[in-house]
C-alpha cells in the first residue's frame, strides 16, 4: 500500500467576489478624490488599498449590504464579521489587521488585511497573461515596476504552492490588479477555526509550502494562461 501523502502545510480561500460593493472608495478615481487622492502614486496612478482603508475608506460603505461571514468585494478586499474575527483572533499567532464597515460605533463587518505579508517570491517576469509556470516560480509578474512604489501593474500566482516561513500561522503576500490585494494563507489550526463558520462561503485550497528560494532570473515561457489572482 502507498504511503499517503502528507496534508498541505498551509490554506487560502478560492477567490470569489460574493459582496457586490466596492470598499476603496476613490480607487478608480470617480468618487472621493479629493480625500484618496493623496493615497495614488505618482508614477503608475494606482491606490494603496491599506493607505486608503486607514483614511477610513470602508466607514463610506453601507453595512447592511454585507451579509457574509468571510466574503471578498467587487475591489478585491476580504470582508468579515465581527464574531468570525474574534474567533480567529482567538488562535496563538494570528494577526490580522481590521478596518471597519459603515459609520457606527460598533460595526458588524470589517475589511480585514493579515498583519503579517511576505513579498511574492520566487517571482519572475512575464510580459503576457499567457504563459505557464516552471516549476520552479510561484508568481509571475506582468509589465514594468514602477519607480515610484516598485508595483507591478498585475501579479498572479500559481494556485499549487508558496513559499514562506515554516512556522506561519497566518500571513498574506500581496497581489497586484486592477485593486491590491492579499493572498491568504494560514496553517492548519487557523482552517479549522474558519470552518466552524459554515455560511463564511469559503473553498478552503490547500498549498504545499515549499523552502524559500531566491527568484529565478530567467524570463517564465509563453504559452498556457496563468491563473488570475485578482
Amino acid at each position: 500500500m502507498k504511503p499517503r501523502p502528507a496534508p498541505p502545510a498551509l490554506y487560502t480561500d478560492n477567490f470569489d467576489f460574493d459582496v457586490p460593493l466596492e470598499v476603496l472608495a476613490g480607487r478608480s478615481g470617480k468618487r472621493g478624490s479629493s480625500t484618496y487622492e493623496p493615497e495614488r502614486c505618482g508614477g503608475c496612478g494606482k491606490f494603496d488599498a491599506v493607505a486608503c482603508l486607514k483614511a477610513g475608506s470602508a466607514r463610506s460603505v453601507d453595512p447592511a449590504r454585507v451579509k457574509v461571514e468571510w466574503g471578498h468585494t467587487l475591489d478585491a478586499q476580504t470582508v468579515m464579521s465581527s464574531r468570525m474575527l474574534a474567533a480567529l483572533l482567538k488562535v496563538p499567532g494570528v494577526e490580522i489587521d481590521a478596518y471597519p464597515i459603515g459609520p457606527g460605533k460598533r460595526p458588524t463587518h470589517w475589511v480585514v488585511w493579515p498583519a503579517r505579508l511576505f513579498p511574492p517570491e520566487p517571482i519572475v517576469p512575464q510580459k503576457r497573461l499567457l504563459a505557464p509556470y516552471p516549476p520552479h516560480v510561484a508568481f509571475l509578474s506582468h509589465g514594468p515596476k514602477c519607480k515610484a512604489c516598485g508595483r507591478y501593474p498585475e501579479v498572479t500566482y500559481n494556485g499549487r504552492w508558496v513559499s514562506v516561513p515554516a512556522a506561519t500561522v497566518l500571513a498574506g503576500i500581496p497581489m497586484e490588479g486592477e485593486s491590491q490585494t492579499p493572498l491568504w494563507l494560514f496553517n492548519a489550526v487557523v482552517a479549522a477555526a474558519v470552518k466552524q463558520f459554515p455560511h463564511a462561503r469559503l473553498r478552503l485550497l490547500g498549498l504545499e509550502n515549499r523552502p524559500p528560494v531566491d527568484s529565478p532570473v530567467e524570463p517564465a515561457p509563453k504559452s498556457r494562461r496563468t491563473r488570475r489572482c485578482t
